[in-house]
């Protein structure tokens, strides 16, 4: 079990690392940051230009979760006011030129976190699944609660909805990989 901590110039947190025990781990991070750790498992925040650099693309995965930091109004409007609360965002195209279809076998499955932009969504569906040979086997909506279960905000709302889009892909090949 290694964990790698690299503190980077701004607020980004460089670190990456793997778990090998049969059971999750905590770690903390700042004394205040926690993460928990899946059991045999690989993991990486850090800059995703460098992915080459950490990541080999004989390097494969059965399952791959990626979360991007999706191009977002409320974040540009945060950076103006509390650099410390943004982070950067990337494009559609940037999220696009990640090499996800170089880290999958034909069995491998892929959760993508988007954001409820119709905008990010049709690019999703209409482009980066086919150029990462991923297709949907599920779409799953995740509502956005506090600790109380309360909403954080009203579906009408006409500022931040209070879900956001979890897609569940597989290889576009998965069918056949499993009749083999």
């Amino acid at each position: 079990n290694e964990f790698y901590n690299n503190n980077l110039s701004g607020n980004f947190k460089e670190f990456h690392g793997e778990n090998n025990l049969e059971i999750g781990m905590i770690v903390t991070m700042d004394d205040a940051l926690k993460y928990l750790i899946p059991k045999k498992c690989k993991f990486f925040n850090k800059k995703i230009e460098d992915i080459q650099k950490f990541l080999p693309s004989s390097q494969k995965f059965e399952f791959i979760v990626i979360d991007p930091p999706w191009t977002n109004r409320y974040i540009k409007r945060l950076k103006k006011t509390n650099r410390k609360q943004s982070y950067n965002m990337m494009t559609d195209e940037e999220i696009s030129n990640i090499p996800i279809e170089n880290h999958t076998t034909k069995e491998s499955i892929v959760i993508v976190w988007a954001t409820n932009s119709k905008t990010h969504q049709n690019a999703i569906e209409q482009k980066l699944l086919d150029k990462w040979q991923l297709k949907i086997i599920a779409k799953w909506t995740w509502i956005k609660v506090d600790k109380n279960g309360e909403l954080f905000n009203s579906f009408e709302s006409n500022k931040k909805k209070p879900f956001e889009i979890i897609y569940v892909c597989s290889h576009v090949d998965f069918e056949d990989a499993r009749a083999s």
